[in-house]
């Protein structure tokens, strides 16, 4: 199969898992093992065939260096547009688990080793990404340089062990697993965009009526977008407030 048809699979499997993803929480059915599942697929998309891996290949286009399926400006456009329409209607379904770059740092951020809370800091996150992107363009449109190559991401999914750049995600995997999704929340192109979206989802996690304020999902959550009055634009569905929630349809999945 050629390259083409690959990143097409990474495509397709990225916007049906998304409907699916979406559909399953919607209707109360996605489970831990079914996240896991998805997270699972995802990270062997990413190792098999090099897809979706779509922050790297936004801005291989941006450079010139894209190619195939990804290579056109317009149809670079139009895919961009799928996912910012599919998160806001659904939040971060795509981040959440059908990257593998973020699939493979949600399996890190589970290692049992102590975390370290960003919450009081997400304002100034959100603020370095917005610049990064910033950077991250003008050096693709004007200086033909991807930036996201040091980062080792090909690499990584290629299993290239004898190039210095592997070894970069590696020690980015390692950061995972104690701050919670550094390159999503830092790095990624894609995600400072979808995130903006994300805040004005039509399906998010909400409280309802039936919740007790025990505050065990603002403490648990990763990226402190519990609050009731949270935006959600970096909640990426990891179901850990819905885990500890010890009232029953306190924490719903639905419209806004």
């Amino acid at each position: 199969m050629a390259a083409e048809q690959f990143q097409m699979v990474g495509l397709i499997y990225a916007v049906a898992g998304a409907a699916v993803v979406a559909y399953l929480l919607a209707t109360g059915r996605f489970t831990r093992r079914v996240g896991y599942l998805f997270l699972i697929l995802s990270v062997l998309l990413g190792f098999l065939i090099l897809s979706p891996l779509a922050p790297l290949q936004f801005q291989e286009v941006l450079a010139g260096a894209g190619t195939g399926v990804y290579a056109p400006l317009l149809f670079l456009a139009v895919i961009l547009a799928v996912f910012i329409a599919i998160t806001l209607i659904a939040g971060r379904v795509f981040c959440g688990y059908l990257c593998p770059i973020g699939a493979v740092q949600e399996a890190a951020s589970r290692a049992p080793v102590p975390k370290e809370k960003t919450a009081k800091a997400q304002r100034y996150l959100i603020l370095f990404r917005l610049a990064f992107l910033a950077v991250l363009v003008a050096a693709a449109l004007f200086f033909s340089m991807a930036l996201l190559r040091f980062f080792g991401i090909r690499e990584f999914f290629s299993l290239e062990v004898a190039s210095v750049s592997f070894f970069v995600f590696l020690v980015l995997l390692a950061v995972a697993s104690v701050i919670y999704r550094p390159f999503c929340r830092l790095f990624c192109p894609i995600g400072a965009i979808l995130a903006l979206a994300a805040s004005r989802a039509r399906m998010k996690l909400r409280r309802t009526k039936e919740c007790i304020n025990c505050g065990k999902c603002d403490v648990i959550c990763p990226t402190g977008e519990a609050g009731k009055n949270a935006a959600k634009a970096e909640c990426y569905l990891c179901g850990r407030c819905l885990e500890v929630c010890p009232r029953e349809g306190a924490l719903r999945y639905g419209k806004v």
